[in-house]
């Protein structure tokens, strides 16, 4: 039976008042979905992912906004898409190169729709490298599985992620996230972000990216750096030619061959620290396998992946987004506090998104021959009903609905078969 562990009124008083009170929530298990601010840069207590930050900025190197990136003339686009999607979805295609890759595997998505409540003009996917060397690959629950394709002779094992910013039917950019830190000699730096990042979600002016094992790291929309070897200072050098390196080495700057890198602002850290990878119920630490916003209730939603032979298929819980969450990432979640948490009713989940507070779309994957199933449920007392679904694309992942268009927008992850595609509410 699904189950909800508390019960939430702020929606009510936010219509009668305009103000938003949060109160915390009796859930039977708060360390599961209770999450903390967290902002220290690797290796110093004292100082911030933002101190950092700043002193990148005062070396000269340019800064871009996420609308800034994809304002150029050799985006890249592929016209048509290599592998039928079901025939209610509508297809939006990668270059060829990142339709095949192997190395590259797409995974969360959102649009700015999410952020502003205006038209998906721009919409991201989250890619992380499947080339998995060191001990990163148990971080988002998998044994480390090495290198599944590549990389080439010119480039590290392990990139980390990287966002697409795609604007429809223009083109899109990649670019590498990276967390800033102070090396051994306390100068600025930043390394490449280790994680599956299996959602995302905008909203205002942050990105939240899911972080299996921990919760979430945020990223600011305004804070993106150009490392166009043409545009920074010769005393600030910059070389988007060695794919071999990121960071900074010898006074050099490097992004693994990306033009830009996005630097991480802080992170939304769950309670406890209990392993988040077995799919084990309440008591135990959740995984955060995928993300959406839902702007109507302002809910950031997140839950987890768990396979069919785990214990339990999975949760799914909901954060009141605090009212200065669009402009301040320490005010995302109101309070840390989930509003509620289900179980989840079936298994092999990908993607969710909650629409109103009252109805929830799941993305359930079947395999690599099997398209997917997209169900919808309504929110009723302490039960998902009237379970519904249509066809969703084969490997289908994150979800993202779209408030403007009424679009459910989502991506399809195995090479050869990849597009990011949407469906719509009425082809129920």
């Amino acid at each position: 039976m699904i189950r909800r562990l508390t019960t939430f009124l702020a929606a009510a008083a936010l219509a009668v008042t305009g103000t938003l009170i949060v109160a915390r929530p009796a859930l039977a298990a708060p360390e599961d979905y209770h999450l903390s601010w967290f902002e220290a840069a690797e290796g110093d207590v004292t100082g911030t992912y933002r101190n950092v930050i700043g002193q990148i900025e005062a070396t000269d190197i340019g800064t871009d906004t996420l609308s800034e990136i994809t304002n150029s003339s050799d985006l890249v686009i592929q016209p048509s898409c290599s592998d039928p999607l079901p025939p209610n979805a509508t297809p939006l295609c990668f270059s060829a190169g990142d339709n095949s890759a192997e190395e590259w595997i797409p995974q969360g998505i959102t649009t700015t729709n999410d952020a502003t409540g205006g038209s998906a003009s721009k919409i991201l996917v989250s890619w992380y490298d499947g080339c998995s060397t060191g001990t990163q690959g148990t971080d988002w629950g998998r044994p480390n599985q090495g290198c599944q394709d590549g990389p080439n002779t010119d480039e590290a094992a392990d990139k980390g992620v990287r966002i697409s910013v795609y604007t429809p039917h223009v083109g899109y950019r990649n670019v590498l996230l990276v967390e800033p830190f102070f090396n051994s000699s306390d100068n600025p730096s930043f390394h490449a972000t280790h994680m599956h990042a299996g959602g995302i979600a905008l909203y205002g002016n942050f990105l939240y990216v899911a972080d299996t094992r921990y919760g979430m790291r945020v990223f600011d929309t305004r804070k993106i750096f150009d490392l166009n070897e043409q545009l920074n200072p010769t005393n600030r050098p910059t070389n988007i030619s060695d794919k071999t390196k990121v960071g900074r080495h010898s006074n050099v700057w490097y992004s693994h061959g990306y033009r830009w890198v996005w630097p991480a602002v802080g992170e939304w850290r769950r309670d406890g620290t209990g392993h988040a990878t077995d799919c084990q119920g309440v008591g135990f630490p959740m995984k955060f396998s995928y993300l959406s916003v839902d702007r109507a209730a302002r809910y950031l939603l997140a839950g987890e992946y768990c396979p069919s032979d785990r214990s339990q298929p999975g949760r799914l819980a909901r954060w009141q987004l605090g009212s200065q969450a669009a402009t301040s990432p320490a005010s995302g979640i109101a309070n840390g506090w989930a509003v509620d948490a289900f179980n989840l009713p079936i298994d092999h989940i990908q993607g969710g998104a909650s629409v109103g507070g009252s109805t929830v779309y799941l993305n359930a994957s079947d395999g690599a021959s099997n398209y997917g199933k997209l169900w919808r449920y309504q929110v009723s007392g302490t039960s998902l009903t009237s379970g519904a679904y249509v066809s969703a694309a084969r490997g289908c992942e994150d979800l993202s609905f779209d408030t403007w268009d009424q679009r459910i927008y989502s991506v399809s992850e195995y090479h050869d078969r990849r597009a990011i595609y949407y469906t719509r509410p009425s082809d129920f």
